[in-house]
């Protein structure tokens, strides 16, 4: 699979208006969301604001060093669509890649953050104690039993090749199968993942901390207007941007 095309990017450092605008305290949200919110129309502000509330933090997915970047992609896209607000990247040997045109901006909503070890990932879950759950074909679990699971966990994904890296399997206590029974040994990884979240998020409310609901209706404020940038410096309220190193 080719990882030079020009419509490839490394999804996990891209994200300027994500990073600049988890940086700021509560009141500097606030301010900038006054001076953008009279400038969007009521349909997108509603919009926003509903999607915002159902979003999920208790639901995470860890992808171990994935190359194929439609892959990546897809599977970013479909945490969007299932409402989680959070994907972690093991980079082992190569960058996450994902491509622009299966990710549709599902990125610009999805944080995308990429690791150089396990432990790295462990401490950036963002609840505490969360239950690592392996995706193998011969895991315990089924699709099902995720639904009913109260508790914060992250779904352990593997590389199209390499599957899970033992550091990783280590982690994970139980393990969830998609059942098959054709002839295929298989199912893609982006579909797999699909079935799985959508298991795993069916009847689940939305749980992200205030600040966090805030911070994402700014940078959907900030993303959604033309000319956000420019209404920000004229009230002098001007977001840092930077990319991830």
């Amino acid at each position: 699979m080719r990882r030079s095309l020009s419509d490839i990017d490394q999804m996990a450092r891209l994200r300027p208006v994500a990073l600049a605008v988890n940086k700021l305290p509560a009141n500097e949200v606030e301010l900038r969301i006054a001076a953008l919110e009279r400038f969007a129309t009521a349909e997108r502000r509603e919009k926003l604001l509903r999607n915002i509330e159902r979003r999920v933090r208790s639901v995470n997915v860890i992808l171990d060093s994935f190359h194929d970047p439609h892959n990546g992609a897809a599977i970013v896209r479909t945490a969007d669509v299932f409402g989680l607000q959070y994907v972690h990247v093991l980079e082992r040997y190569e960058s996450f890649l994902a491509a622009r045109s299966v990710a549709r901006g599902s990125e610009r909503w999805v944080d995308v953050t990429a690791h150089r070890s396990v432990d790295d990932i462990a401490k950036a879950l963002p609840p505490k104690d969360v239950e690592w759950i392996a995706a193998h074909p011969d895991g315990e679990l089924e699709p099902g039993d995720l639904t009913v699971l109260k508790e914060p966990f992250a779904i352990v994904v593997g590389s199209e090749r390499d599957g899970i890296g033992q550091d990783l399997s280590s982690r994970c206590r139980r393990a969830v199968r998609v059942p098959m029974r054709g002839y295929a040994e298989s199912l893609n990884v982006s579909v797999t993942t699909g079935i799985l979240l959508y298991e795993a998020t069916k009847g689940r409310a939305g749980d992200l901390p205030h600040l966090e609901r805030r911070q994402l209706y700014l940078r959907g404020l900030v993303q959604s207007l033309q000319r956000a940038h420019d209404l920000l410096a004229a009230a002098e309220l001007p977001l840092a941007l930077t990319l991830d190193p």
